[in-house]
């Protein structure tokens, strides 16, 4: 589920209402984030798993893009972000 940006006060409602039945919630859909997931599934099939990522997007600091005209279906355009 992706929550849109909103002020804390709207996040904390929100928060408030929102239940999920999870045994596990892996914060984070970067690239360690999700091999967390996979790595647990694989090990432990019945757990439910949740992955929980405040951008739009998955892939953490990497990112890939789609080029028109090229060959190739994406292409890896390295770290987006940087402290």
């Amino acid at each position: 589920m992706h929550v849109p940006s909103q002020t804390c006060t709207e996040l904390n409602t929100m928060a408030q209402t929102v239940h999920l039945a999870v045994d596990v919630a892996v914060i984070g859909a970067g690239i360690s984030g999700l091999t967390t997931a996979r790595t647990i599934l694989e090990q432990e099939p019945g757990l439910r798993v949740c992955v929980l990522e405040s951008r739009e997007r998955v892939g953490g600091r990497t990112q890939s893009l789609d080029i028109p005209g090229c060959s190739l279906d994406r292409i890896d355009v390295g770290i987006k972000l940087s402290h």
